[in-house]
Protein backbone atom coordinates (compact mmCIF):
# COMPACT_ATOMS: atom_id res chain seq x y z
CA UNK A 1 0.00 0.00 0.00
CA UNK A 2 0.88 3.69 -0.11
CA UNK A 3 -0.19 7.14 0.27
CA UNK A 4 -2.02 8.96 -2.58
CA UNK A 5 0.71 12.18 -2.60
CA UNK A 6 -2.14 14.56 -4.28
CA UNK A 7 -4.93 13.47 -1.80
CA UNK A 8 -2.84 11.79 0.95
CA UNK A 9 -5.39 8.74 0.74
CA UNK A 10 -4.16 5.23 1.55
CA UNK A 11 -4.40 3.00 -0.90
CA UNK A 12 -4.20 -1.03 0.17
CA UNK A 13 -3.73 -2.73 -3.51
CA UNK A 14 0.18 -3.98 -3.55
CA UNK A 15 2.36 -1.61 -4.57
CA UNK A 16 4.37 -2.56 -8.06
CA UNK A 17 8.08 -0.77 -7.81
CA UNK A 18 7.73 1.17 -10.79
CA UNK A 19 4.48 2.50 -9.64
CA UNK A 20 6.50 3.50 -5.90
CA UNK A 21 9.07 5.25 -7.41
CA UNK A 22 6.62 7.20 -9.87
CA UNK A 23 4.58 8.44 -6.45
CA UNK A 24 8.03 9.59 -4.88
CA UNK A 25 9.53 11.44 -7.87
CA UNK A 26 6.90 12.48 -9.64
CA UNK A 27 8.83 15.12 -10.98
CA UNK A 28 11.13 13.57 -12.63
CA UNK A 29 8.73 11.20 -14.07
CA UNK A 30 6.87 13.79 -15.83
CA UNK A 31 10.17 16.05 -16.96
CA UNK A 32 11.68 12.99 -18.66
CA UNK A 33 7.91 12.73 -20.59
CA UNK A 34 7.67 15.86 -21.44
CA UNK A 35 10.91 17.34 -22.04
CA UNK A 36 12.32 17.79 -25.64
CA UNK A 37 14.49 14.78 -26.59
CA UNK A 38 17.03 17.73 -27.73
CA UNK A 39 17.18 19.16 -24.49
CA UNK A 40 18.23 16.42 -21.98
CA UNK A 41 21.58 17.78 -20.82
CA UNK A 42 24.14 14.59 -21.55
CA UNK A 43 24.68 14.19 -17.88
CA UNK A 44 20.84 13.67 -16.83
CA UNK A 45 20.82 10.92 -20.06
CA UNK A 46 21.20 7.90 -18.05
CA UNK A 47 18.80 8.97 -15.73
CA UNK A 48 16.17 10.30 -17.91
CA UNK A 49 16.16 6.70 -19.08
CA UNK A 50 15.88 5.11 -16.40
CA UNK A 51 12.36 7.36 -15.16
CA UNK A 52 10.96 6.60 -18.49
CA UNK A 53 11.31 2.83 -18.46
CA UNK A 54 10.22 2.75 -15.30
CA UNK A 55 7.26 5.04 -16.66
CA UNK A 56 6.61 2.29 -19.03
CA UNK A 57 6.66 -0.15 -16.34
CA UNK A 58 4.15 1.61 -14.16
CA UNK A 59 1.48 1.54 -17.06
CA UNK A 60 1.68 -2.16 -18.08
CA UNK A 61 2.02 -2.96 -14.21
CA UNK A 62 -0.13 -0.51 -12.23
CA UNK A 63 -3.74 -0.57 -11.99
CA UNK A 64 -6.29 2.11 -13.03
CA UNK A 65 -6.69 3.65 -9.18
CA UNK A 66 -2.93 3.13 -8.52
CA UNK A 67 -2.45 5.25 -12.07
CA UNK A 68 -4.42 8.17 -11.17
CA UNK A 69 -3.16 7.79 -7.94
CA UNK A 70 0.10 9.10 -8.98
CA UNK A 71 -1.00 11.30 -11.38
CA UNK A 72 -0.25 9.57 -14.98
CA UNK A 73 -3.89 9.42 -15.52
CA UNK A 74 -7.30 11.15 -14.63
CA UNK A 75 -9.60 9.88 -12.06
CA UNK A 76 -12.83 10.34 -15.20
CA UNK A 77 -11.59 8.08 -17.81
CA UNK A 78 -14.15 5.15 -19.59
CA UNK A 79 -12.07 1.58 -20.06
CA UNK A 80 -11.58 2.48 -23.16
CA UNK A 81 -10.25 6.39 -22.82
CA UNK A 82 -8.16 4.77 -20.76
CA UNK A 83 -6.94 2.16 -23.47
CA UNK A 84 -6.12 4.61 -26.07
CA UNK A 85 -4.22 7.07 -23.36
CA UNK A 86 -2.73 3.83 -21.73
CA UNK A 87 -1.14 2.93 -25.45
CA UNK A 88 -0.22 6.33 -26.93
CA UNK A 89 1.51 7.22 -23.33
CA UNK A 90 3.39 3.91 -23.35
CA UNK A 91 4.43 4.48 -27.36
CA UNK A 92 5.74 8.10 -26.28
CA UNK A 93 7.95 6.74 -23.59
CA UNK A 94 9.80 4.03 -25.54
CA UNK A 95 10.22 6.70 -28.63
CA UNK A 96 11.75 9.42 -26.23
CA UNK A 97 13.71 6.90 -24.58
CA UNK A 98 15.33 4.75 -27.94
CA UNK A 99 16.31 8.16 -28.96
CA UNK A 100 17.98 8.88 -25.70
CA UNK A 101 19.86 4.98 -25.81
CA UNK A 102 20.97 6.20 -29.57
CA UNK A 103 23.62 8.56 -27.87
CA UNK A 104 26.69 8.17 -27.51
CA UNK A 105 26.69 8.41 -23.93
CA UNK A 106 23.74 6.05 -23.15
CA UNK A 107 24.86 3.92 -26.20
CA UNK A 108 21.87 0.97 -26.03
CA UNK A 109 21.05 0.44 -29.75
CA UNK A 110 19.67 -3.39 -28.73
CA UNK A 111 17.14 -1.77 -26.24
CA UNK A 112 16.19 1.05 -29.00
CA UNK A 113 15.35 -1.41 -31.50
CA UNK A 114 13.38 -3.15 -29.26
CA UNK A 115 11.29 0.00 -28.13
CA UNK A 116 11.55 1.29 -31.86
CA UNK A 117 9.97 -1.89 -33.18
CA UNK A 118 6.71 -1.68 -30.89
CA UNK A 119 6.39 1.80 -31.70
CA UNK A 120 6.18 1.25 -35.72
CA UNK A 121 4.23 -1.98 -35.05
CA UNK A 122 1.37 0.24 -33.32
CA UNK A 123 1.96 3.55 -35.91
CA UNK A 124 1.57 1.16 -38.86
CA UNK A 125 -1.65 -0.08 -37.36
CA UNK A 126 -3.02 3.19 -36.80
CA UNK A 127 -1.58 4.80 -39.68
CA UNK A 128 -3.85 1.90 -42.38
CA UNK A 129 -6.33 2.30 -39.95
CA UNK A 130 -6.87 5.75 -41.07
CA UNK A 131 -6.40 4.91 -44.93
CA UNK A 132 -2.36 6.60 -44.70
CA UNK A 133 0.89 5.17 -45.81
CA UNK A 134 2.92 5.05 -43.02
CA UNK A 135 6.41 4.42 -44.91
CA UNK A 136 5.11 8.67 -46.06
CA UNK A 137 3.22 10.14 -43.41
CA UNK A 138 6.16 8.69 -40.17
CA UNK A 139 9.53 8.56 -42.33
CA UNK A 140 11.44 9.89 -39.14
CA UNK A 141 10.70 6.62 -37.09
CA UNK A 142 11.68 4.38 -39.83
CA UNK A 143 14.96 6.06 -40.11
CA UNK A 144 15.68 6.19 -36.01
CA UNK A 145 14.86 2.56 -36.35
CA UNK A 146 17.28 2.24 -39.45
CA UNK A 147 19.90 3.56 -37.55
CA UNK A 148 19.20 1.21 -34.67
CA UNK A 149 19.55 -1.59 -36.55
CA UNK A 150 22.33 -0.45 -38.18
CA UNK A 151 24.29 0.34 -35.18
CA UNK A 152 23.24 -3.46 -33.48
CA UNK A 153 24.30 -4.84 -36.51
CA UNK A 154 21.12 -5.65 -38.17
CA UNK A 155 22.47 -4.52 -41.54
CA UNK A 156 19.76 -6.33 -43.94
CA UNK A 157 16.94 -5.78 -41.89
CA UNK A 158 18.41 -1.70 -42.17
CA UNK A 159 19.05 -2.71 -45.46
CA UNK A 160 15.07 -3.71 -46.48
CA UNK A 161 13.44 -0.33 -44.27
CA UNK A 162 15.35 1.71 -45.92
CA UNK A 163 14.79 0.32 -49.36
CA UNK A 164 11.13 0.84 -48.49
CA UNK A 165 11.02 4.30 -47.89
CA UNK A 166 13.26 5.00 -50.88
CA UNK A 167 10.49 3.42 -53.15
CA UNK A 168 7.81 5.56 -51.17
CA UNK A 169 6.88 9.07 -52.14
CA UNK A 170 8.30 11.55 -49.72
CA UNK A 171 5.52 13.76 -47.54
CA UNK A 172 6.07 16.65 -49.48
CA UNK A 173 8.55 18.19 -51.94
CA UNK A 174 9.29 20.96 -49.74
CA UNK A 175 12.76 21.21 -47.98
CA UNK A 176 11.45 18.89 -45.40
CA UNK A 177 10.83 16.41 -48.39
CA UNK A 178 14.20 16.44 -49.67
CA UNK A 179 16.18 16.56 -46.66
CA UNK A 180 13.61 13.32 -46.09
CA UNK A 181 15.08 11.64 -49.24
CA UNK A 182 18.54 13.06 -48.53
CA UNK A 183 18.57 11.11 -45.53
CA UNK A 184 17.07 8.23 -47.07
CA UNK A 185 19.90 7.74 -49.76
CA UNK A 186 22.96 8.67 -46.81
CA UNK A 187 21.61 5.61 -44.45
CA UNK A 188 21.07 2.90 -47.38
CA UNK A 189 24.71 4.21 -48.50
CA UNK A 190 25.82 3.41 -45.02
CA UNK A 191 24.11 -0.22 -44.95
CA UNK A 192 25.21 -1.07 -48.68
CA UNK A 193 28.92 -0.53 -47.40
CA UNK A 194 28.32 -2.11 -44.77
CA UNK A 195 26.80 -5.46 -47.02
CA UNK A 196 30.15 -4.59 -48.91
CA UNK A 197 28.17 -3.26 -52.19
CA UNK A 198 30.11 -0.33 -52.99
CA UNK A 199 28.86 -0.03 -56.38
CA UNK A 200 25.21 0.44 -55.11
CA UNK A 201 26.21 2.42 -52.37
CA UNK A 202 28.24 5.10 -54.62
CA UNK A 203 24.90 5.88 -56.30
CA UNK A 204 23.04 7.29 -53.19
CA UNK A 205 26.60 9.33 -51.97
CA UNK A 206 26.80 10.48 -55.56
CA UNK A 207 23.23 11.79 -55.51
CA UNK A 208 23.89 13.34 -51.95
CA UNK A 209 27.22 14.86 -53.14
CA UNK A 210 25.87 16.62 -55.68
CA UNK A 211 22.61 18.26 -54.11
CA UNK A 212 24.92 19.05 -51.00
CA UNK A 213 27.48 21.08 -53.82
CA UNK A 214 24.15 22.86 -55.11
CA UNK A 215 22.73 23.79 -51.43
CA UNK A 216 25.59 23.73 -48.86
CA UNK A 217 23.90 26.17 -46.66
CA UNK A 218 20.34 24.85 -46.61
CA UNK A 219 21.13 22.88 -43.72
CA UNK A 220 22.43 23.72 -40.62
CA UNK A 221 26.18 22.84 -39.43
CA UNK A 222 24.19 20.52 -36.60
CA UNK A 223 22.12 18.89 -39.48
CA UNK A 224 25.00 17.90 -41.98
CA UNK A 225 27.10 16.48 -39.21
CA UNK A 226 24.61 14.66 -37.61
CA UNK A 227 23.47 13.64 -41.43
CA UNK A 228 26.98 12.04 -42.91
CA UNK A 229 28.95 11.14 -39.82
CA UNK A 230 27.79 8.61 -37.94
CA UNK A 231 28.19 8.22 -34.07
CA UNK A 232 31.51 6.94 -33.21
CA UNK A 233 33.19 8.26 -36.18
CA UNK A 234 34.35 11.15 -37.42
CA UNK A 235 34.23 10.97 -41.61
CA UNK A 236 31.92 9.48 -44.22
CA UNK A 237 32.55 8.84 -48.32
CA UNK A 238 30.00 11.79 -49.09
CA UNK A 239 31.54 14.23 -46.49
CA UNK A 240 35.47 13.03 -47.74
CA UNK A 241 34.14 13.52 -51.53
CA UNK A 242 32.96 17.25 -50.74
CA UNK A 243 36.47 17.64 -49.19
CA UNK A 244 36.44 15.80 -45.62
CA UNK A 245 35.11 17.15 -42.50
CA UNK A 246 36.46 20.49 -43.28
CA UNK A 247 33.74 21.04 -45.72
CA UNK A 248 31.14 21.44 -43.07
CA UNK A 249 33.08 25.02 -41.26
CA UNK A 250 34.10 25.75 -44.63
CA UNK A 251 31.50 26.33 -47.09
CA UNK A 252 31.24 29.66 -48.79
CA UNK A 253 28.41 31.62 -49.98
CA UNK A 254 28.44 32.53 -53.71
CA UNK A 255 25.40 34.30 -55.48
CA UNK A 256 24.80 30.83 -57.08
CA UNK A 257 24.51 29.10 -53.56
CA UNK A 258 21.78 31.95 -52.11
CA UNK A 259 19.91 31.55 -54.68
CA UNK A 260 19.25 27.84 -54.50
CA UNK A 261 18.37 28.82 -50.37
CA UNK A 262 15.17 30.62 -51.80
CA UNK A 263 14.58 28.82 -55.50
CA UNK A 264 11.63 27.26 -54.24
CA UNK A 265 7.89 27.47 -55.84
CA UNK A 266 6.02 30.41 -54.67
CA UNK A 267 2.66 28.90 -54.07
CA UNK A 268 3.82 25.41 -52.87
CA UNK A 269 7.30 25.48 -51.92
CA UNK A 270 8.13 22.83 -53.33
CA UNK A 271 12.33 22.52 -54.56
CA UNK A 272 14.52 20.72 -57.06
CA UNK A 273 15.25 17.86 -57.51
CA UNK A 274 11.79 16.18 -56.45
CA UNK A 275 10.19 18.73 -59.04
CA UNK A 276 10.93 21.16 -61.88
CA UNK A 277 10.80 24.70 -61.28
CA UNK A 278 10.33 27.11 -64.04
CA UNK A 279 10.44 30.77 -63.76
CA UNK A 280 7.98 33.60 -64.44
CA UNK A 281 9.07 34.16 -68.06
CA UNK A 282 8.22 38.33 -67.11
CA UNK A 283 9.76 38.70 -63.82
CA UNK A 284 12.02 36.53 -64.18
CA UNK A 285 12.75 36.44 -60.74
CA UNK A 286 9.61 34.32 -59.25
CA UNK A 287 9.33 30.71 -59.55
CA UNK A 288 6.87 27.47 -59.99
CA UNK A 289 6.84 23.98 -60.35
CA UNK A 290 3.62 23.80 -62.10
CA UNK A 291 1.60 26.03 -64.17
CA UNK A 292 -1.69 24.83 -61.72
CA UNK A 293 0.56 26.77 -58.79
CA UNK A 294 1.43 29.90 -61.03
CA UNK A 295 -2.23 30.53 -61.92
CA UNK A 296 -2.95 30.07 -57.78
CA UNK A 297 -0.07 32.42 -57.03
CA UNK A 298 -1.00 34.89 -59.63
CA UNK A 299 -3.09 37.31 -57.85
CA UNK A 300 -0.87 37.81 -55.08
CA UNK A 301 2.22 38.02 -57.42
CA UNK A 302 0.68 39.96 -60.02
CA UNK A 303 1.55 43.43 -58.44
CA UNK A 304 4.73 42.12 -57.54
CA UNK A 305 5.80 41.05 -60.32
CA UNK A 306 4.99 44.47 -62.28
CA UNK A 307 7.12 46.20 -59.57
CA UNK A 308 10.41 43.58 -60.26
CA UNK A 309 9.46 44.16 -64.00
CA UNK A 310 9.42 48.33 -63.44
CA UNK A 311 12.35 48.42 -61.01
CA UNK A 312 14.55 46.22 -63.83
CA UNK A 313 13.76 49.01 -66.26
CA UNK A 314 14.74 51.58 -63.76
CA UNK A 315 18.18 49.75 -63.71
CA UNK A 316 18.99 49.32 -67.03
CA UNK A 317 18.45 53.40 -67.62
CA UNK A 318 20.56 54.37 -64.77
CA UNK A 319 23.24 51.99 -66.13
CA UNK A 320 23.80 54.30 -68.96
CA UNK A 321 24.97 57.25 -66.97
CA UNK A 322 25.40 56.02 -63.51
CA UNK A 323 27.00 52.07 -63.91
CA UNK A 324 27.98 52.53 -59.60
CA UNK A 325 24.35 53.41 -58.46
CA UNK A 326 22.58 50.90 -61.19
CA UNK A 327 24.97 48.09 -59.57
CA UNK A 328 24.08 48.84 -56.12
CA UNK A 329 20.00 49.37 -57.38
CA UNK A 330 20.97 45.39 -58.64
CA UNK A 331 22.89 44.46 -55.69
CA UNK A 332 19.70 45.20 -53.39
CA UNK A 333 17.31 43.95 -55.47
CA UNK A 334 19.71 40.41 -55.44
CA UNK A 335 19.72 41.06 -51.47
CA UNK A 336 15.97 41.56 -50.93
CA UNK A 337 14.95 37.95 -52.56
CA UNK A 338 18.33 36.12 -50.63
CA UNK A 339 17.51 33.81 -47.16
CA UNK A 340 17.46 36.63 -44.74
CA UNK A 341 18.28 34.95 -41.28
CA UNK A 342 18.69 37.64 -39.18
CA UNK A 343 15.47 39.48 -39.12
CA UNK A 344 13.85 35.90 -38.84
CA UNK A 345 16.20 35.14 -35.70
CA UNK A 346 15.32 38.14 -33.86
CA UNK A 347 11.53 37.51 -33.87
CA UNK A 348 11.17 34.08 -33.64
CA UNK A 349 12.31 34.97 -29.90
CA UNK A 350 8.63 34.70 -29.65
CA UNK A 351 7.51 32.61 -32.45
CA UNK A 352 3.47 32.81 -32.53
CA UNK A 353 0.96 34.00 -34.86
CA UNK A 354 -0.45 37.21 -32.82
CA UNK A 355 3.69 38.00 -33.11
CA UNK A 356 3.24 38.58 -36.87
CA UNK A 357 0.65 41.21 -36.79
CA UNK A 358 2.50 43.87 -33.95
CA UNK A 359 6.02 43.72 -35.14
CA UNK A 360 8.62 44.81 -38.18
CA UNK A 361 12.25 44.43 -38.29
CA UNK A 362 14.04 47.46 -39.65
CA UNK A 363 17.43 49.51 -38.61
CA UNK A 364 18.42 45.96 -36.90
CA UNK A 365 15.99 45.92 -35.01
CA UNK A 366 12.23 44.70 -33.57
CA UNK A 367 9.79 47.29 -33.15
CA UNK A 368 6.09 47.21 -32.72
CA UNK A 369 4.41 48.04 -35.60
CA UNK A 370 2.26 50.72 -33.71
CA UNK A 371 5.12 52.88 -32.11
CA UNK A 372 7.25 52.82 -35.74
CA UNK A 373 3.82 53.59 -38.41
CA UNK A 374 4.56 57.36 -38.82
CA UNK A 375 7.61 56.77 -40.06
CA UNK A 376 7.15 53.61 -41.94
CA UNK A 377 4.86 55.78 -43.91
CA UNK A 378 7.46 58.73 -44.14
CA UNK A 379 10.07 56.32 -45.91
CA UNK A 380 7.75 54.58 -48.08
CA UNK A 381 5.78 57.80 -49.23
CA UNK A 382 2.61 56.59 -47.92
CA UNK A 383 0.37 59.34 -46.25
CA UNK A 384 -0.88 59.05 -42.70
CA UNK A 385 -2.96 56.16 -41.84
CA UNK A 386 -2.09 54.47 -45.31
CA UNK A 387 0.38 52.51 -43.65
CA UNK A 388 -1.97 50.23 -41.60
CA UNK A 389 -3.88 49.12 -44.73
CA UNK A 390 -0.63 48.71 -46.82
CA UNK A 391 0.44 45.97 -43.87
CA UNK A 392 -3.05 44.69 -43.50
CA UNK A 393 -2.98 43.96 -47.42
CA UNK A 394 0.64 42.88 -47.22
CA UNK A 395 -0.33 39.76 -44.35
CA UNK A 396 -3.90 39.20 -46.08
CA UNK A 397 -2.64 38.28 -49.76
CA UNK A 398 0.09 35.98 -47.98
CA UNK A 399 -2.20 34.15 -45.59
CA UNK A 400 -4.01 33.46 -49.09
CA UNK A 401 -1.63 32.20 -50.64
CA UNK A 402 -2.43 29.06 -48.74
CA UNK A 403 0.80 28.26 -46.85
CA UNK A 404 -0.15 26.66 -43.78
CA UNK A 405 2.12 26.53 -40.23
CA UNK A 406 3.61 29.31 -41.17
CA UNK A 407 4.28 32.48 -38.88
CA UNK A 408 5.06 35.91 -41.36
CA UNK A 409 7.05 38.33 -40.75
CA UNK A 410 7.16 42.08 -41.88
CA UNK A 411 10.61 43.32 -42.74
CA UNK A 412 11.27 47.24 -44.34
CA UNK A 413 14.39 47.66 -45.84
CA UNK A 414 16.16 50.76 -47.09
CA UNK A 415 19.12 52.49 -47.67
CA UNK A 416 21.09 55.27 -49.74
CA UNK A 417 20.51 55.15 -53.28
CA UNK A 418 17.73 52.43 -53.28
CA UNK A 419 14.45 52.50 -53.07
CA UNK A 420 12.28 52.05 -49.81
CA UNK A 421 10.87 47.83 -49.96
CA UNK A 422 8.26 46.58 -47.16
CA UNK A 423 7.76 42.89 -47.41
CA UNK A 424 6.91 39.56 -45.85
CA UNK A 425 9.24 37.00 -44.98
CA UNK A 426 7.02 33.52 -43.84
CA UNK A 427 8.70 30.61 -41.78
CA UNK A 428 7.12 27.72 -40.41
CA UNK A 429 5.75 27.62 -37.04
CA UNK A 430 7.28 25.33 -34.61
CA UNK A 431 5.55 23.06 -32.54
CA UNK A 432 5.88 23.34 -28.52
CA UNK A 433 5.03 19.43 -28.06
CA UNK A 434 7.75 16.69 -28.98
CA UNK A 435 5.09 13.93 -28.70
CA UNK A 436 4.38 11.60 -31.95
CA UNK A 437 0.93 11.12 -31.82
Amino acid sequence: MFMDSRTSEINPEPVPESVFFSNQLPRLFKWSFYIHVEDVPEDLLEHCVWALEMFIRAFLEGSNAQLSAVGHIGTDLTDNEYEVLKQSMILNAKYKAAIHMLTPTVNRAEGAVSYLNDVVTQIEKIQRYRGHNPMTNDRDIYHTLADALVRSGANEEARAILERLFDSDPIDATVTGVFDVASTRVRLARVLRNLRKKKEARKHEQWVVKWLRKNPHLLSDESLRALLIQVGETTSPILEALGGPSWIDNRGHTDKTDLGLVRKCMQCSAREPLVKLSVCKRCNKIYYCSSDCQRKDWPYHKACCSDIVEVQRRIEQMAISDATAAQKMKDFQAWLISEIAIPTCMLSAFITTLREERHIWFWRSVFRISDVLCEVERLMGLNPGEGTEYIQDLLSDTKATGMEKTVNFLILSNGDGVYTWLGVDSKPLRLAFGCIF
